[in-house]
């Protein structure tokens, strides 16, 4: 057991009562929890068993094993007009003038270069607002990549399009967690495994190839591996410019492994 202290003075008084094996596993796995609730019981002039009792029950485990993290600040926040160069200026006029109206999220970061961003936001043009695909099914596949990064402000973004245009709370959440979804319809299926397959594997055997042919046709197999190609590239670019979400909003996905329970925010933004 490590602990410094009056973590350390704690469970020494409190093993000197029990050394019963169970006792020191249960000692252990709190080992990292934070001290001061120790401080607190030991100042409060609580007995040995009394806080020994503490650590067995897990009442004080409730209070100590929330953590706390501050998200980290923007490292290319947006670019005041009047600092702009022209071929910037030009860009933001453009995505101004199209179907987003504004330069807002990964445009921001992706605007310093103004030749990537002309030629990108023509790309996200099309997914969002002409691709052939279904709605749905284009922001199942975004939600994939955007899953596969944990970039946050894409999943938050496209999570309520995903669900306006039909998909379940139940899918949702599934993808969030990085579990397959239980239940599923047969275009999102053909969807998952193909995804699912080309993001493990670099690409797509035989049979799932052929599934995806004969469910969306040719032209749907490269949009669907555009949308997730787009995305992945956006969330590359959030990812290292730490771009924040709207409005503040919290996270609304865990990092994988899901080592952690959220309290702030969820997957489907409490529907």
């Amino acid at each position: 057991v490590i602990l410094d202290g009056y973590g350390c003075a704690c469970v020494a008084q409190a093993t000197r009562l029990h050394t019963a094996v169970a006792g020191f596993v249960k000692v252990i796995e709190y080992q990292n929890a934070d001290q001061t609730i120790f401080k607190t019981l030991i100042d409060a002039g609580s007995p040995p068993a009394a806080i020994y009792n503490s650590v067995l029950s897990g009442s004080f485990m409730e209070n100590t094993m929330e953590a706390r993290f501050k998200i980290l600040s923007d490292r290319m926040p947006p670019i005041p007009t009047e600092k702009m160069t022209d071929a910037q200026k030009k860009v933001a006029a453009d995505i101004i003038a199209g179907p987003r109206g504004k330069v807002e999220g990964p445009y921001w970061p992706i605007i310093r270069s103004p030749g990537l961003a002309d030629g990108l936001q023509k790309v996200g043009e099309y997914y969002r607002y002409r691709c052939s695909l279904d709605r749905k099914l284009n922001e199942m596949a975004a939600l994939m990549a955007s899953r596969l990064w944990t970039q946050q402000f894409e999943w938050d973004v496209h999570i309520l399009q995903a669900l306006d245009a039909g998909m379940s709370t139940e899918v949702a959440n599934a993808i969030a967690e990085g579990r397959r979804p239980a239940k599923m319809t047969e275009d999102e299926t053909v969807l998952y495994d193909f995804v699912t397959e080309v993001l493990a594997t670099k690409g797509a055997s035989d049979t799932t190839y052929a599934a995806t042919v004969a469910k969306f046709g040719e032209s749907g197999v490269v949009d669907i591996l555009g949308i997730v190609g787009y995305y992945a590239t956006l969330a590359m670019i959030m990812n290292v410019a730490r771009t924040p979400l709207l409005e503040g909003r919290p996270h609304p996905i865990l990092p994988l492994p899901v080592q952690l329970g959220q309290i702030d925010g969820s997957p489907t933004r409490g529907r």
